[in-house]
């Protein structure tokens, strides 16, 4: 499943992966002590039953863009630019697998080495992550 990751301040600022691609990047950062405090879910307050503080749910409901997919998950500024830090330092740190010449003639069984994100993508996500806070999305092709 394609992912596509969009900018909150600036929707034109896109970047789109590959699941495996993105949960690789992800297990890469917090094995680089990124600790994530979670996404955000557009219009969870929208259920509540009571009035908060003098705002009725029926008055939040108009505050949730109706083109937001329940599925899509906001991540927060603090999430961002922690992940965009962690990622930096694995991206020093990150060796390529020395590969053997017989790996291009035959699949490699290893996970290790089929499931690791490239350098690419690791660049690409972090400098994506040092735009500001980001919506996580399906990618859908038009």
């Amino acid at each position: 499943m394609p992912l596509r990751l969009r900018n909150q301040k600036n929707p034109q600022l896109t970047l789109s992966l590959t699941s495996e691609a993105w949960f690789g990047v992800l297990d890469l950062a917090e094995a680089y002590d990124w600790n994530p405090m979670g996404t955000v879910q557009p219009g969870y307050w929208v259920d509540l039953d009571r009035d908060l503080y003098g705002y009725a749910p029926e008055g939040l409901r108009k505050l949730v863009p109706s083109e937001v997919l329940i599925e899509n998950r906001l991540v927060l500024l603090e999430d961002a630019l922690n992940l965009a830090d962690a990622l930096e330092r694995a991206f020093l740190d990150y060796e390529p697998v020395r590969l053997p010449v017989d790996y291009f003639l035959f699949d490699s069984d290893d996970p290790l080495i089929r499931l690791r994100p490239s350098i690419g993508a690791i660049s690409a996500v972090m400098d994506f992550c040092l735009c500001g806070a980001f919506w996580i999305e399906r990618y859908y092709h038009q």
